[in-house]
């Protein structure tokens, strides 16, 4: 396919490509690369380059499992908040504590400037977010203290080379993981999902959750509903305590 032009390429020369990447790469990166051809042909029409069908546009996309929640149990977190404790490179350190403690996505947190925090009121303004609107981020003390104790050498809050804003966390994450015996498939963005998942089985409902991870609505945070059973149980009895006559009237 890489020596035809652009007329030249058709569906099935993309299904093809789609198909020899299957064994290779997981559907969630195929469906970025079928995203990035489609891409390709739309920019090439609007630019009078291609002109008819967008060959993509037939092909039939990979089915991504985006419902799949990695979580950790509270030893682990204890396990993991000992190991950053200790480690080393503080700068590592503090950026899977501070992720843990916000559920910030890595973008977000790489991007934070020191202008964006607000210490008086506890808050984090994100000027970009996934949802491409900017929002305030309300701030435990653990996230503060994390903040508070970072020395301020360059504008981003946690920067990589020469101050520049850091881009790849990959080493970092895999060394901290191995010595708090964190599975090895464990990823870094789950320790989103690690945030939520505390939230909701220790009392916090899904409307909260939402708008803490920066969901535009409750689709998203559907996922972390499995946490919810004990405490759903819980209100249930609720009102079965309050209308149980007969038994208040023995009390």
């Amino acid at each position: 396919m890489s020596s035809k032009n652009l007329k030249q390429i058709t569906t099935y020369d993309i299904e093809r490509l789609m198909t020899s990447l299957k064994g290779e790469l997981k559907p969630q990166t195929i469906k970025h690369i079928l995203q990035l051809i489609n891409r390709i042909f739309n920019l090439a029409a609007k630019w009078g380059m291609f002109e008819g069908e967008n060959p993509v546009a037939k092909v039939e996309k990979p089915k991504v499992n985006n419902g799949v929640v990695q979580y950790l149990t509270l030893p682990e977190v204890k396990r993991l908040l000992e190991v950053c404790a200790e480690y080393p490179d503080r700068d590592a350190a503090d950026i899977v504590r501070f992720t843990l403690y916000t559920g910030l996505r890595k973008s977000s947190i790489f991007r934070l400037r020191w202008q964006d925090i607000d210490f008086d009121n506890n808050i984090l303004y994100l000027r970009e977010s996934k949802s491409g609107k900017p929002l305030a981020v309300p701030l435990n003390h653990l996230a503060v203290e994390v903040l508070k104790n970072r020395p301020r050498t360059a504008e981003y809050v946690f920067p990589g080379l020469n101050g520049e804003q850091r881009k790849v966390f990959k080493k970092p994450w895999a060394k901290i993981k191995a010595l708090a015996d964190i599975p090895p498939d464990f990823r870094f963005h789950s320790l989103r999902h690690a945030f939520a998942s505390l939230l909701v089985s220790n009392g916090v409902g899904l409307y909260e959750v939402a708008k803490l991870l920066g969901h535009a609505d409750l689709k998203m945070s559907q996922r972390y509903s499995h946490f919810l059973p004990g405490r759903l149980q819980k209100a249930s009895e609720t009102l079965a305590k309050v209308i149980d006559f007969k038994n208040r009237q023995k009390n």
